[in-house]
């Protein structure tokens, strides 16, 4: 779930759910009483404001996977949301993603983090963007990357290039 910062009335929440009708993102713009899914395409991964209150990115992905299944941006709150995955080589693979795991940098919330895994719990990489989703750049294997992938994504405070990755039985920086 994200709180907007601007007015604490808007909150998005990522949902996770076996069934299509009820998967996706939500958004209320009364505090929770009420709830509309602005975001229908998959399972809902996470979910995060910028502080502008304005710009939300979500990501959707489940170890079963969907085409729709990435990285997604929003400029108005959540209302609406259009695709984030970057263009050409400087794309987030597509096709068959399952989990994902994304973090934003709290000092720079255009740089991000994600973990991708494909439908058969394949990790695929790790890949990072510093301008909102428009490129991204797979990163250099993490040290002692045991076969199960991170589960967990943190980004330092004041440094979006010192970052935590976590999982079933480790811990990494």
């Amino acid at each position: 779930m994200a709180v907007s910062p601007t007015n604490g009335q808007i909150v998005l929440a990522a949902a996770f759910s076996g069934s299509t009708s009820t998967q996706g993102i939500y958004r209320s713009a009364d505090g929770g009483n009420t709830w509309t899914r602005t975001l229908t395409t998959g399972q809902g991964a996470s979910v995060f404001f910028y502080p502008d209150g304005n710009t939300a990115h979500a990501s959707l992905g489940f170890v079963f996977g969907s085409t729709s299944d990435g990285v997604y941006k929003s400029t108005n709150g959540g209302q609406t949301w259009s695709p984030a995955n970057g263009s050409g080589s400087n794309s987030l693979p597509t096709g068959n993603i399952g989990d994902s795991i994304l973090a934003p940098a709290p000092s720079q919330p255009a740089t991000m983090y994600i973990s991708l895994q494909d439908i058969n719990g394949v990790y695929q990489g790790f890949f990072k963007t510093t301008d909102g989703g428009a490129t991204w750049a797979q990163m250099p294997p993490l040290l002692d990357l045991p076969a199960d992938p991170p589960q967990a994504i943190a980004v330092q405070q004041n440094n979006p290039n010192v970052i935590m990755t976590g999982s079933h039985d480790y811990i990494n920086r």
